[in-house]
């Protein structure tokens, strides 16, 4: 859970230097254009011009009337490009420092801000709020305190400017609005920028702390645990927690896409779309709102909270509806099945018998079958030997045989040289008596 929120934060953060990065671009071309002394010094005159012939707005329970639609679309256009040109010195220096240690940063923001910033969702007593004077480029901590109610006290424009102390206040002008000269460094405005974005993310933390369990108060933390302990307080709680993501103006749920929730630059805090349209000085701490961007992160959490709770509820309400059960007719059913299945646990049992004994049965002939063939096989293996032996007394015999007939034809060839022999001891003998005869 914890790796999937950084991730959603990360890719947050990553959309709003892209938007940083287009602001970027048209301030480059402002710089160019107001680079030339003639060209300075034009747009001074315009501005005095402007903040003279500009009446002054009047406030009534906390809201503002403009007397001039014109005066005001010039201020909302002086005041985006102003606001360009601030974010474009904190991306500078914000990419030269940070872009290896995103993640670790934001976390130590979060952190900070949970010590510092304010914890109106929970009921908190005070709420620290820090401006940038515009001039110098330090920063003034202003205190303003709320009473102990969970909503925080709305505070009133005019008396907020009325103690402000800040000499980079522009008195002449209504709005607030800064010039290129006047416009912070980019290390005081990075300080600035952090603290916002702590602002908002702190914000998303404390609307869903009582999941991780961790409260700013004692009080809070006793409602956790009671919801803990006691499941039928859990959707208090969760009206609760979804309370504070309404306007704190109208008091309307933040639910897109009737009443989306717009962050405020600089001061960084939320309102719904149609109180940040008609206003242009913020209602909580009264600083002059520059410029308005959706808190697409606060908006998830809403709508994720939203359907969440309503799905609940339909739940919980579809349990309700189901009818009781007739038990009687299910204790029925539950003993019918019970004597089904011992009658066929019986009948499995007989089986199971009858198969042990034609079991043993065939084992015993397996047995003798057995005894046979190891009867066989040993007469077999006598009878081998037998035939072995048998075989050796003929090859014997035959190597005998084989023997007499080569001494017999050795004899015979004697006879034959002894027959010759003969032959020719017989014609002399006759040749010497014819001889002798005569």
């Amino acid at each position: 859970m914890n790796k999937s929120r950084k991730n959603e934060i990360r890719d947050k953060v990553k959309e709003m230097k892209q938007r940083q990065q287009n602001w970027m671009k048209q301030r480059a071309e402002i710089q160019n254009s107001s680079s030339s002394p003639n060209a300075l010094t034009s747009v001074t005159a315009q501005k005095e011009n402007t903040s003279l012939s500009r009446e002054k707005p009047e406030y009534h329970e906390g809201k503002t009337f403009i007397k001039s639609r014109d005066e005001s679309s010039i201020e909302g256009l002086l005041a985006t490009n102003k606001s360009k040109a601030k974010f474009q010195n904190w991306l500078k220096a914000k990419e030269s420092q940070e872009s290896d240690n995103e993640d670790d940063e934001m976390e130590d923001h979060v952190d900070e801000f949970k010590e510092n910033s304010k914890a109106v969702n929970f009921g908190a007593n005070k709420t620290v709020y820090k401006s940038a004077n515009y001039n110098d480029g330090s920063i003034r901590q202003n205190s303003l305190r709320f009473a102990n109610s969970g909503k925080p006290k709305m505070l009133h424009p005019s008396s907020v400017r009325s103690e402000s102390t800040d000499p980079g206040f522009n008195s002449e002008d209504e709005t607030g609005e800064i010039t290129a000269a006047t416009l912070l460094s980019p290390e005081d405005f990075d300080s600035r920028a952090d603290d916002i974005i702590a602002r908002v993310k702190g914000d998303l933390k404390l609307s869903t702390k009582y999941s991780k369990g961790v409260f700013n108060n004692v009080s809070n933390a006793a409602s956790f645990v009671a919801m803990k302990s006691s499941p039928s307080k859990e959707a208090d709680v969760s009206e609760n927690s979804l309370a504070s993501h309404v306007c704190p103006t109208c008091e309307k749920l933040m639910m897109p896409p009737s009443s989306s929730a717009m962050l405020l630059i600089p001061c960084g805090h939320t309102l719904c779309t149609s109180c940040s349209q008609r206003t242009k000085y913020c209602a909580m701490c009264g600083c002059a709102v520059q410029s308005t961007t959706p808190n697409i992160m606060l908006q998830q959490i809403i709508t994720n909270f939203h359907t969440k709770q309503t799905h609940r509820q339909k739940t919980i309400a579809s349990i309700r509806t189901v009818p009781k059960k007739n038990y009687e007719e299910e204790y029925q059913n539950l003993l019918t099945r019970r004597d089904i299945l011992k009658e066929e646990a019986e009948n499995i049992t007989s089986v199971i018998d009858d198969l042990s004994h034609q079991l043993k049965r065939e084992r015993k002939q397996v047995y003798s079958i057995e005894s046979k063939e190891k009867t066989v096989e040993a007469d077999i293996s006598k009878l081998q030997q037998q035939l072995q032996q048998l075989a050796s007394h003929r090859m014997e015999y035959e190597r005998k045989c084989d023997e007499i007939e080569i001494q017999s034809k050795e004899e015979t060839n004697q006879l034959n040289l002894v027959k010759d022999s003969l032959s020719s001891v017989q014609l002399q003998i006759d040749k010497v008596k014819l001889l002798a005869g005569h």
